[in-house]
């Protein structure tokens, strides 16, 4: 058996070991048991949000930059006071945007589909990836915390 293959058996045993525990209820001390969100995964939410600004011919720069975009939408619906509009605006002159009053009317169209589709998800995505595939499609991986742990994080920022 193989380094690898031998990993991944330890995994599935450690999980199962795990799940036997949770039955249990006989963990460990110290050992936080975190549930996954039981909507649709973050990458696939934020996709269907970006979906209708997505065009046939579009580079992956752009892809990048509308997912990014689409990911400070979905941030700032979910905590507005997070981001208030001077800062916005501070933040889309200082990323060179030339035309800051159409990006914000995106971001404000973004947030409304946003609540729209996914109302009770509550999700803050910290982290977007984009690479591109062999057949040249796109592959969007979205990393997203739980929001009281997402609070904590900006805290230190000085963000509420």
């Amino acid at each position: 058996m193989g380094k690898a293959s031998r990993r991944k058996r330890e995994a599935r045993e450690w999980k199962q070991v795990a799940l036997a525990q949770l039955g249990s209820k006989t963990m460990e001390p110290g050992i936080r048991v975190v549930t996954r969100h039981s909507g649709p995964k973050v990458s696939g939410a934020l996709g269907d949000l970006i979906k209708p600004y997505v065009y046939g011919n579009m580079q992956i720069e752009e892809y990048r930059k509308l997912a990014a975009i689409g990911a400070l939408a979905w941030n700032i619906a979910i905590a507005p006071d997070t981001m208030p509009d001077d800062s916005l605006q501070r933040l889309l002159v200082g990323a060179g945007a030339s035309k800051e009053a159409t990006l914000q009317g995106l971001i404000e169209e973004l947030k409304k589909r946003k609540q729209q589709l996914f109302p009770d998800d509550r999700r803050i995505i910290v982290r977007t990836e984009v690479r591109e595939q062999p057949d040249g499609s796109f592959y969007l991986v979205v990393a997203a915390d739980a929001p009281d742990e997402a609070a904590a994080e900006l805290a230190p920022l000085g963000l509420p």
